[in-house]
């Protein structure tokens, strides 16, 4: 009866051998992830200050403004350090920012805190995009031996602000586009979190979704009117094993 006992232990709790769900016997596998997706992009504001004008400038720009879709792209690095835990690194690129819908009034040369916008049907629609590139960090946890595969991540992300691309179409269809660089913190910090699952495609290469939360920890725009961004979204991708 001893030679069915192998046997026993081995269907009770099945060992994978191979790079099956991205892990080996010992420790979760390394991997390289090709990221693409997007989220709404929201941002906070909050006044310096309580005198009439920074009031008017705070109300004005929360009527006016909205959220915005906020495109990412990149690549990851997924180092594993046990069963069911990797480390997080990368490298992305993303346009946060907020979108200005009718607006009779907008000048080139005027900070966003300054800008004199009044409603106007007729007016302009006006998308900001600030150029950013993201270095993701973080901790990945995997559900050991689940068969959807599921995971989460936690981390900051160092990210460095470039420029701010402006995108103006006017009432009649004309469409306009400017690129300014404002006095915005050049160094910035995202917390983010991520829920998501594999999918299996070959023995090395699977598909994954995943959703995502972001919030900046500091302030983006320290004027009298000061803002951070932050963003929910999904995101999907290809995940290739490398052991």
């Amino acid at each position: 009866m001893l030679w069915a006992l192998p046997l026993c232990i081995s269907l009770i709790f099945p060992f994978e051998s191979t790079a099956q769900y991205g892990r080996l016997r010992t420790k979760q596998a390394s991997s390289f992830n090709l990221v693409m997706g997007g989220d709404m992009a929201f941002r906070l504001l909050q006044s310096a200050s309580e005198d009439a004008l920074t009031q008017e400038v705070l109300d004005r720009r929360n009527t006016l403004e909205n959220y915005k879709f906020n495109l990412k792209f990149g690549l990851d690095y997924h180092l594993g350090f046990g069963r069911s835990y990797a480390f997080k690194m990368g490298l992305r690129y993303a346009n946060p920012g907020f979108s200005v819908d009718g607006v009779s009034t907008w000048e080139r040369n005027h900070e966003i805190n300054s800008e004199p916008w009044l409603q106007d049907h007729y007016g302009s629609n006006l998308t900001y995009n600030y150029q950013m590139v993201e270095i993701p960090l973080g901790i990945k946890f995997s559900a050991y031996r689940s068969t959807c595969q599921p995971y989460v991540e936690l981390g900051v992300a160092p990210t460095y602000y470039s420029k701010t691309i402006i995108r103006e179409e006017k009432y009649d269809g004309t469409r306009t586009k400017t690129s300014r660089d404002e006095n915005l913190t050049r160094w910035n910090y995202v917390a983010f979190g991520t829920a998501g699952g594999n999918f299996s495609i070959t023995k090395v290469l699977y598909g994954f979704t995943q959703i995502v939360a972001r919030y900046q920890l500091n302030e983006l725009r320290t004027d009298y009117i000061r803002e951070r961004l932050l963003g929910l979204g999904l995101e999907c991708g290809l995940r290739v094993y490398l052991e």
